[in-house]
Parts: structure tokens; C-alpha cells; sequence
């Protein structure tokens, strides 16, 4: 079978759209989701279901000078949400799936709504990993 020249461009042309689109909801799978956080640093961990297809995260947000918690990034595979805390520099670029609103003022819990996208979720820290949910 001989495919024409424009038919192979417009087949071309919706695989590059299809990859392009299929990347940011690869739940960023690749080497972003890299925990910069221990446990410790993070606890205590709460996590409230707010509707059903959403929780909220709460954690001690560390101090730091240079760093903040800039939001969650995730990886969905079979059954399980892992979610993890981004770190990010104060300045300069940031990756992250889900930025956090910081509001300016005291220190307080960092507050943070992720969607509820497996039945299971687990946090994943630079020292290990638990499940948050259920």
C-alpha cells in the first residue's frame, strides 16, 4: 500500500501532536519526580479528602534561604498516586506538576490540593516512602 505525500504529512503531523499532547500527562514519570525531602523534614504529613477526586496535603514547610516547597508533582502507575514535594530555588526555573500558593507572613503548615487520581497515594521522601491515602 503506497501512502501519498500529503497523507504521510498529516500522519505525521497528528503523531507530533499526539507525543507533544501525551507529555504532560505523563504525570511527570521521568527524572523529575525526585524527592528533595526527608520525612522528618515534612512531618507531620496530613492529608484530608475534600471531594471525590480531591485531597489535601498538609505539611511543615522547612526553612531554608536559598529553597522553598514549590508544589507537588505526581506519577500515576496500576493502582497507586506517588506524589512528591518539589524543592525549588528561590530564584531561577522551576518544575513542578501542581504549584503551591506560598502566602507571605509567619511561618504556618504548607497547604496543598492534589487531584485523587488512584485508589492508593503514597508520599515519597529522600529517606523512603508511605502511603498517605487511604
Amino acid at each position: 500500500m503506497k501512502i501519498s505525500h500529503g497523507a504521510r504529512r498529516r500522519l505525521f503531523s497528528a503523531l507530533a501532536w499526539a507525543t507533544l499532547a501525551a507529555v504532560p500527562l505523563s504525570g511527570c514519570a521521568g527524572d523529575h519526580v525526585k524527592p528533595s525531602y526527608s520525612k522528618s523534614s515534612l512531618e507531620p504529613v496530613i492529608v484530608t479528602r475534600v471531594s471525590d477526586t480531591t485531597l489535601q496535603v498538609q505539611f511543615h514547610e522547612p526553612l531554608e534561604s536559598m529553597y522553598y516547597a514549590a508544589g507537588i508533582s505526581y506519577v500515576v502507575a496500576s493502582d497507586v498516586m506517588r506524589i512528591v514535594i518539589d524543592r525549588c530555588p528561590i530564584t531561577g526555573e522551576c518544575t513542578t506538576m501542581l504549584r503551591r500558593q506560598v502566602v507571605p507572613g509567619p511561618p504556618k503548615p504548607a497547604v496543598q490540593d492534589i487531584p485523587l487520581l488512584a485508589p492508593r497515594v503514597v508520599m515519597v521522601f529522600a529517606d523512603g516512602e508511605e502511603q498517605i491515602f487511604p
